[in-house]
This record gives C-alpha cells, sequence and structure tokens, in this order.
C-alpha cells in the first residue's frame, strides 16, 4: 500500500475521532409529534367477523383503515404514528408490529396475511395513548349460495358443534333495499339466518364445518336462494320482461334482487370463491334447450354484473323421485357444463339422497336428517372444483400501500425504515470507515475501541430513529 494511500486513510479515520463527540451530543431521534394525552382509534375495516376471499397462493390482502379522534386542544399538526399487527386465532401466520404514519391522524394500509383468522392489534405510543382490536378477521372462503326452497332452507334451530369459523350476515327479511343491508358478519348459530336471504343455518352450517375442517381455513356463506323461484324468473328480471306471481314480485326485482344483493353489497368487501347452484326442478316445464338458455344467459349475465367472466358456478344435479321427471333438466345442466367455461359439477342430489326419501310424499324437500347427506355431497363438488375456481378478492382502496409476510415485503420494510440521509449519519458512516481503515492499515489494537463505539451509535441511532414504514 503506498505511503499516499495509508496517509488518506489515518486523514479519515481522524475525521470519524473528531467527529465522535459532536455525534454523542447530537444523536437524538429525529423530531415527531408528540403524542396526545389521549385518544381513539375509530376502525372503519376490517370488519369484525370478516372474511376476505384468499387467492390460490392461500394469501389475501387486508385493508385496514382507521382514525384517530383526539381532543380538539390536543389534535397533532403534523405526521403520528401507530402500529398494527396481526395474531392469529385459529390458524393463519403472525405478523409482527408494523408502523404507520398518518397525516390527520388518518391510516390506511394493507396487511398481506395467509389463509386464517386473526386478531387485528392497533395502538398509538406502545398503548399508552390508545388501543383497539378487531376479533375474527379471516382470510379463507366465501361461497354465495342460488337457488329454490331446497336452497333456501328452513328455520329449524339446528347447528351442532357450531364452528366460529363459520360466518355469515345475520339478516334474512322479505323486502330490503339493497344499499341498508348491514355489513355485520357473525358466526352461525342455531338462531342466526344466513343472509341476506336464507332461513336458518340449515344443511349450509354443516357444509361450513366440513371446509373449514378440511381446508383450515374460515368460511363466509351467503343464501340468496329464493323458495318456489325459477331459473326463468331471475332470466325475465334481468331481461326486462314482467311476470305476475302471488308471491315473487317481479316489480321488487324478486327472485333474482337478493342474489344482486351479494354482487353488489358483499362481493366488493369480501370477495367471492364460486356460487353455489341448486336449481332446476322449477323449470320443469321447459324444455332442455329453453333451461339451458335461461340458465347460461343468467350466469353469463352475472359474470358481467362483476366484471368477472371466469367466475365459477357449481351446479347441482337434480331430484325429485322416480314419479317426476327432471332428466332433461338434469341433462340441460350437463350441457351447460360442458359448453360454458368456469362450470362445474355441484351436489349429486339424485345420488346423495333418493334412496333415503324414497318412502317419502315429499320427495324433493328436507328433512334435517338429510343434512348431513346434503352437505357432504356439496363438501366433494366444492373441494373437487375448488382448485379450478378463480377467486374474486375483495375491492381494495385506490393507491392503498400493502404489506406482509414474504421477502419482498421484508425487503421494503428494511428499507423504507433506514434513517434518513443527514449530517449526522454521514458523520456516523465516516467514523465506522475510519476505524475499519485502522484495522486494515494493521492497527487491530486501536480499531477495535472505535469499532465498538460505532455499533453502539448505530444501535443507539436505528433504535431511536422512528421513522415510519408506510
Amino acid at each position: 500500500m503506498s505511503a499516499a494511500t495509508k496517509l488518506l486513510i489515518r486523514c479519515v479515520a481522524l475525521l470519524g475521532y473528531l467527529t465522535l463527540a459532536w455525534l454523542l451530543t447530537r444523536c437524538q431521534p429525529e423530531p415527531i409529534t408528540p403524542a396526545p394525552v389521549m385518544a381513539t382509534i375509530q376502525v372503519t375495516s376490517p370488519l369484525p367477523g370478516q372474511i376476505f376471499q384468499r387467492d390460490n397462493r392461500n394469501k389475501a390482502v387486508i385493508p385496514v383503515l382507521f382514525k384517530t379522534v383526539y381532543d380538539p386542544t390536543e389534535t397533532p399538526t403534523g405526521k403520528s404514528l401507530a402500529r398494527v399487527r396481526l395474531v392469529p386465532v385459529q390458524g393463519g401466520a403472525a405478523m409482527d408490529w408494523v408502523t404507520l404514519s398518518a397525516d390527520a391522524g388518518e391510516y390506511r394500509a394493507g396487511l398481506t396475511a395467509v389463509g386464517g383468522d386473526y386478531r387485528l392489534d392497533i395502538d398509538l405510543s406502545g398503548g399508552t395513548v390508545a388501543k383497539a382490536t378487531v376479533d375474527r378477521v379471516g382470510v379463507g372462503e366465501v361461497f354465495a349460495i342460488w337457488g329454490h326452497s331446497v336452497a333456501q332452507g328452513d328455520d329449524f334451530a339446528i347447528y351442532d358443534n357450531p364452528d366460529p369459523r363459520v360466518r355469515c350476515v345475520n339478516f334474512s327479511q322479505p323486502d330490503f333495499e339493497i344499499n341498508a343491508l348491514p355489513l355485520a358478519f357473525t358466526p352461525v348459530s342455531t338462531t342466526t339466518k344466513i343472509g341476506p336471504y336464507g332461513n336458518g343455518p340449515y344443511a349450509w352450517a354443516m357444509l361450513g364445518n366440513k371446509l373449514a375442517a378440511s381446508l383450515n381455513v374460515p368460511i363466509l356463506l351467503f343464501n340468496s336462494a329464493f323458495g318456489g323461484s325459477q331459473v326463468q324468473q331471475n332470466y325475465q328480471v334481468i331481461k326486462n320482461i314482467p311476470f305476475d306471481h302471488g308471491f315473487i314480485k317481479y316489480n321488487r326485482g324478486m327472485p333474482y334482487k337478493p342474489f344482486r344483493a351479494i354482487l353488489e353489497r358483499y362481493l366488493p368487501v369480501t370477495g367471492l370463491r364460486a356460487v353455489l347452484v341448486h336449481h332446476g326442478v322449477n323449470d320443469r316445464g321447459n324444455s332442455r334447450e329453453v333451461f339451458k338458455q335461461h340458465l347460461q344467459t343468467v350466469i353469463e349475465y352475472t359474470r358481467q354484473t362483476v366484471g368477472m367472466p371466469a367466475l365459477a358456478f357449481l351446479l347441482a344435479h337434480e331430484d325429485a323421485g322416480a314419479a317426476i321427471d327432471v332428466s332433461h333438466i338434469n341433462a340441460a345442466i350437463a350441457d351447460v357444463i360442458q359448453t360454458t367455461p368456469n362450470t362445474y359439477p355441484g351436489a349429486n342430489v339424485e345420488v346423495a339422497l333418493r334412496a333415503q326419501r324414497a318412502d317419502r310424499e315429499d320427495k324433493i324437500h328436507m328433512q334435517p336428517v338429510d343434512w348431513a347427506s346434503y352437505s357432504e355431497a356439496w363438501k366433494g363438488a366444492v373441494l373437487t372444483s375448488i382448485g379450478r375456481c378463480q377467486p374474486i378478492p375483495a375491492t381494495l382502496p385506490p393507491n392503498l400501500p400493502t404489506l406482509g409476510a414474504g421477502l419482498s415485503s421484508t425487503l421494503a420494510v428494511w428499507y423504507q425504515s433506514l434513517p434518513p440521509v443527514t449530517a449526522e449519519n454521514l458523520a456516523l458512516v465516516l467514523f465506522v470507515v475510519g476505524a475499519c481503515g485502522l484495522f486494515a492499515l494493521g492497527r487491530r489494537a486501536w480499531a477495535i475501541v472505535p469499532g465498538l463505539f460505532a455499533l453502539v451509535l448505530v444501535s443507539l441511532k436505528l433504535g431511536k430513529q422512528q421513522t415510519p414504514i408506510l
């Protein structure tokens, strides 16, 4: 090494030593608006019990939106900080604290999580100013049910072994305004309805239990089935063809309105995996070709409504006993599955239930003893097709910054949490370079001391620095 090089290295080392005293007096955290004495956290997303449709990699982005409300005399004027994290409750994977910054106390971020149920924790100043939690926020599977009375179910208060991962909107009324439907999610119980139009827990609660156990993720169910309805009437509503009926009111958009409500009110905030369809026996007066046309038209219209041409439909194979012929209906359903992309076989009701209902007068509707077989048939259909069903994710707010598990997110957190480029930090770098230069020159006894000082200073600086990562 030349003499000039050695001299340069010694000069850099000397500069590092000269800045040591200055660093020790000025190594303070960057100025941040002091936290007010008291604040209230108002969370608008996610909602308790809400489930977000996962993608085929078992992930979903959970939009986290909240604001802090302060006493008017203590409202901060600059950026303020909050921390959020996801704590696994059942399944899932932990996400450590993530620091968010906000202007005027309004925070927004997207947390990428894997399948499971979580508790969302939010706090300000380590929880000393304010904190909030949102329980049972899920990443899992969301299904819509569309059909006639066999799909709508009944209100028997029967549901053995409720699973808190199986949830619904507890609402069912004969008339409603779509925009006024509740955005509230609750575990299915013996007394809940599976909204917006279902009756009781029925066999769908059993299906939810089976799917939650098989997939190890929470399950959200929406039921839009309308007892006594036909596919033809749904077709007439979307084609604006009036009809008269004793209790299915065309002028109210029935019977398609509950299904439309799922698409317009709930799908944007939860996403959707597939539509489970049990329709056909009430259309047996139509020919195979007419029923096929009606069913395909409703499917195509629905996909256009949500802007998802690949939205999956699982179509049940109907049964009404040997005395009532629905073979042409089932043939039409098979035609639709074969000719319409992203449609798959649903529960085969003939195989599942014909034998055990053979001695009954009513061979269409189900009794509680039939629910296990019916739900098992649907479970088999869903698990067979789920990998081919392209999920629709929840609609995220525009320009939502996202973070989550994985290397790319870890690097993003690291990069954004680096201290800003300031005179102090540049001096730190010079000091470390000087120490390393002495070591390189063979002055190990001298280099170890500034090296240790450098490590301590870096630790202090990074530990005290509260740079927001979002």
